[in-house]
Protein backbone atom coordinates (compact mmCIF):
# COMPACT_ATOMS: atom_id res chain seq x y z
CA UNK A 1 0.00 0.00 0.00
CA UNK A 2 1.21 3.41 -0.75
CA UNK A 3 1.97 5.92 2.18
CA UNK A 4 -0.16 9.03 1.79
CA UNK A 5 1.76 11.92 1.97
CA UNK A 6 0.51 14.74 0.34
CA UNK A 7 -3.08 15.77 0.98
CA UNK A 8 -5.88 18.73 -0.10
CA UNK A 9 -8.17 19.89 2.49
CA UNK A 10 -11.10 21.90 0.57
CA UNK A 11 -13.25 23.99 2.39
CA UNK A 12 -15.35 23.54 5.44
CA UNK A 13 -14.39 26.18 8.90
CA UNK A 14 -11.82 26.58 11.99
CA UNK A 15 -12.54 22.32 12.34
CA UNK A 16 -10.75 22.03 9.13
CA UNK A 17 -7.97 24.72 9.96
CA UNK A 18 -7.26 22.24 13.10
CA UNK A 19 -7.01 19.55 11.41
CA UNK A 20 -4.36 21.07 8.86
CA UNK A 21 -2.43 22.01 11.96
CA UNK A 22 -2.97 18.41 13.24
CA UNK A 23 -1.77 16.78 10.56
CA UNK A 24 1.06 19.03 9.03
CA UNK A 25 2.70 18.42 12.90
CA UNK A 26 2.73 14.75 12.07
CA UNK A 27 4.81 15.29 9.28
CA UNK A 28 1.61 15.30 6.44
CA UNK A 29 2.00 17.70 3.23
CA UNK A 30 -0.71 20.23 3.50
CA UNK A 31 -2.51 22.46 0.95
CA UNK A 32 -5.68 24.02 1.57
CA UNK A 33 -8.43 25.26 -1.03
CA UNK A 34 -11.50 27.61 0.06
CA UNK A 35 -9.94 28.05 3.73
CA UNK A 36 -8.76 31.48 5.03
CA UNK A 37 -5.12 31.88 4.29
CA UNK A 38 -2.64 30.54 7.01
CA UNK A 39 1.15 29.61 6.88
CA UNK A 40 0.55 26.70 4.94
CA UNK A 41 -0.03 26.31 1.00
CA UNK A 42 -2.88 28.18 -0.05
CA UNK A 43 -3.80 26.95 -4.00
CA UNK A 44 -6.03 28.52 -6.27
CA UNK A 45 -6.23 26.13 -9.28
CA UNK A 46 -8.37 23.36 -7.85
CA UNK A 47 -7.69 20.65 -10.25
CA UNK A 48 -4.43 20.65 -10.26
CA UNK A 49 -4.18 21.10 -6.34
CA UNK A 50 -6.41 17.85 -7.11
CA UNK A 51 -4.20 15.93 -9.12
CA UNK A 52 -1.33 16.57 -7.21
CA UNK A 53 -2.96 15.49 -3.95
CA UNK A 54 -2.83 12.05 -2.56
CA UNK A 55 -5.48 12.16 -0.46
CA UNK A 56 -8.45 15.11 -0.59
CA UNK A 57 -10.49 15.84 2.63
CA UNK A 58 -13.63 17.75 1.68
CA UNK A 59 -16.48 18.62 3.47
CA UNK A 60 -19.84 15.87 3.76
CA UNK A 61 -22.52 16.07 0.71
CA UNK A 62 -25.97 14.27 1.25
CA UNK A 63 -24.58 12.51 -2.26
CA UNK A 64 -22.04 10.80 0.05
CA UNK A 65 -24.28 8.72 2.21
CA UNK A 66 -24.58 5.23 0.17
CA UNK A 67 -21.02 4.96 -0.12
CA UNK A 68 -20.96 5.58 3.55
CA UNK A 69 -23.28 3.31 4.24
CA UNK A 70 -21.30 0.53 2.26
CA UNK A 71 -17.97 0.95 3.87
CA UNK A 72 -19.56 1.22 7.17
CA UNK A 73 -21.79 -2.19 6.40
CA UNK A 74 -18.85 -3.78 5.43
CA UNK A 75 -17.40 -2.95 8.67
CA UNK A 76 -19.46 -4.25 11.14
CA UNK A 77 -18.58 -7.92 11.50
CA UNK A 78 -15.31 -6.66 12.12
CA UNK A 79 -16.18 -4.00 14.42
CA UNK A 80 -18.36 -6.42 16.71
CA UNK A 81 -15.88 -9.29 16.28
CA UNK A 82 -13.41 -6.76 17.89
CA UNK A 83 -15.64 -5.78 20.99
CA UNK A 84 -16.38 -9.25 21.17
CA UNK A 85 -20.13 -9.36 20.22
CA UNK A 86 -19.92 -11.31 17.10
CA UNK A 87 -23.27 -12.79 18.73
CA UNK A 88 -24.55 -9.82 17.90
CA UNK A 89 -23.89 -9.29 14.46
CA UNK A 90 -27.42 -9.15 12.08
CA UNK A 91 -27.48 -9.18 8.89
Amino acid sequence: MEKIKDLLIIGGDSRQLYMADHLEERGFNIAVYGLPERARKCVTELKSAVEAADAVIRPYEPCDWPRLMEIHDRARRDELALAGLSDAFVP
